[in-house]
């Protein structure tokens, strides 16, 4: 008898289980048929705005741009499609992005509009820049430029920002400062500090950085202060970069106690971070050159070797480290290690490969289908304008002259 009283007990336990589970499976299908129906009743601006205040929910972002992007196939409307594949692709991660850039430009390369497809060469330009393939990066934002310059000064503005980035590469420092300078203009006119706070913070980086390569150290100094002032409590990415920067000037001053406490924070940050490499290089690099400084070469070694290994991952290194696989080489011919040393020549010959064949396409690029047509627009403006200021002469020489003869005639009336 217990034990049919035991099973009774246990099939109403079972048989209660089962019927709640089955009301908040039922209570969750409606709660997200709801969302889905509300989600569906918004309208396009409504679902942009939702998008962004989600980013940092990356599923319910991407669920949101799925929405925005069905409704807009549904409508064919193509500027609302290449929207929604700019959404999607911008939260995809590695490859996956592409194929939503690609779409962006096989769907908008027949209009005429102030956005597309500039906008989806550009973003494909920018996944190629972090890549490190430099070539593909300029080729991709030129064509971004050709569409964008004349209608889209926001676009044009980022455009010329990354061409700028590639002229600092190619040693081209007073241009780049130039653009950079004009840069922070723009984004001090149109507010980036509190609309765009990152593209103000990247744009402070640069022009820090711009600064210091210029030998201009008053001046990289006082944007790095700005740039850590302004970046310390929400985006510490950024931080490090402007602690990086701080590190750096420390060093030119030959400030090495106060340099190794900026760099060694740098470093314990970069590592975490696989994105951060090129900057984890820097930091190892100029730690390197300090330990050099203080004669612990041993330590030093450990430091560059870090920055080779981060030239393999990459197959990519800033020319400013370029000075690494010196040392190196040196540290292993003093040692008497003919191995090493010739392991490290033959990577340093590499690396100028890799330089000489980056520094002639870019170079040449820029020049032939950047510099030049800027020049010859800028030039067909001056005399466009010197041609409207001879015109303007002439037409107030005419005046003169008319307004001459008519006093004369009024002149002779009266003494007549």
């Amino acid at each position: 008898m217990k034990t049919i009283f035991k099973l009774f007990t246990i099939n109403v336990k079972f048989s209660i289980n089962f019927f709640l589970l089955g009301c908040l499976i039922s209570a969750s299908s409606q709660t997200s048929h709801r969302n889905i129906d509300t989600l569906k009743s918004k309208s396009y601006t409504e679902l942009y705005n939702l998008y962004y205040q989600n980013l940092t929910q990356i599923d319910k972002a991407e669920y949101i741009a799925n929405i925005y992007l069905k409704r807009a196939k549904k409508d064919k409307d193509t500027f609302k499609i290449a929207n929604g594949f700019t959404f999607i692709g911008d939260i995809k991660k590695g490859e996956n992005q592409l194929k939503y850039y690609d779409s962006i430009i096989a769907v908008t390369k027949k209009i005429s509009h102030r956005t597309y497809p500039a906008y989806g060469y550009f973003k494909k330009g920018r996944y190629f820049y972090n890549k490190r393939n430099f070539k593909k990066a300029l080729d991709l934002n030129l064509k971004a430029y050709d569409y964008a310059k004349d209608v889209n000064s926001e676009l044009t503005f980022s455009i010329n920002y990354t061409i700028a980035l590639l002229k600092s590469r190619l040693g081209d420092h007073q241009q780049s400062l130039q653009i950079f300078r004009s840069g922070l203009d723009h984004a001090i006119r149109n507010d980036f500090k509190n609309s765009r706070k990152k593209d103000y913070l990247r744009i402070l980086f640069s022009l820090s950085n711009s600064f210091r390569k210029n030998e201009i150290i008053d001046s990289a100094q006082y944007y790095c202060n700005i740039g850590i002032k302004e970046s310390k409590s929400s985006y510490s990415d950024y931080y490090h970069k402007f602690i990086l920067t701080r590190g750096i000037l420390r060093f030119n001053k030959q400030d090495y106690t106060n340099s190794k406490i900026d760099l060694k924070r740098c470093i314990d940050f970069f590592k975490k971070s696989k994105s951060s490499n090129p900057n984890l290089a820097f930091a190892h690099f100029y730690y390197g050159k300090i330990l050099i400084e203080e004669s612990k070469d041993l330590e030093a070694v450990k430091n560059f070797k870090v920055v080779d290994s981060i030239f393999q991952i990459l197959n990519d290194i800033h020319p400013e480290l370029r000075e690494t696989y010196n040392y190196l080489i040196n540290n292993y011919k003093k040692n008497g290690n003919t191995a090493l040393q010739l392991e490290y020549i033959e990577k340093l010959l590499r690396l100028d490969t890799i330089l000489d064949n980056n520094y002639k396409y870019l170079n040449n690029t820029i020049v032939r289908k950047y510099d030049t047509p800027r020049l010859i627009a800028e030039k067909q403006k001056l005399i466009e304008k010197l041609g409207e200021d001879k015109e303007s002469s002439s037409v107030k020489i005419f005046i003169l002259t008319f307004l001459v003869l008519i006093a004369c005639v009024l002149l002779l009336y009266n003494i007549n």
